[in-house]
Formats: structure tokens, C-alpha cells, sequence
């Protein structure tokens, strides 16, 4: 991973994860990830085992609290 993609997993990891679960108490876990096709992606988990990817790729750490707010 590239020092950006290592803050962007350190920030949903702790800090978009915080606000998401104090927005819907149901979601127990959104994680960053990135394949092997250099795609982003921000997964959420929420309590039932329902998971949603949302498509993060060259977004800030605005675009991605943005991108996932939407899907919640």
C-alpha cells in the first residue's frame, strides 16, 4: 500500500468507522481494503452479516466519508 492508501485504511479503521456506528448502531464494522487491481474499496458490516462495498478508488478522506454516508 502507498503511504495515502495507509492513512486512508488507518482513518476508516478509527475514525469513519466511530461515525458510522453512532450514525446506524447496527453497523459493526466498515473496513478499507485494496485489490489486486489497485481498486479501493470500503466494505460495511452490519449486524445481520449484510455487507455493502462502496467503491472508494482516488477519493479523499472527504469523497470517502461522502461515498459511504450515501450507502448507509
Amino acid at each position: 500500500m502507498t503511504n495515502e492508501q495507509l492513512e486512508k485504511y488507518s482513518f476508516v479503521s478509527h475514525e469513519l468507522r466511530l461515525l458510522v456506528q453512532k450514525i446506524d448502531r447496527d453497523i459493526t464494522d466498515v473496513s478499507y481494503s485494496v485489490t489486486s487491481s489497485c481498486e479501493e474499496i470500503a466494505e460495511i458490516t452490519w449486524r445481520n452479516g449484510y455487507k455493502r462495498k462502496v467503491i472508494v478508488t482516488a477519493d479523499s478522506l472527504k469523497g470517502i466519508v461522502w461515498d459511504v454516508l450515501r450507502h448507509i
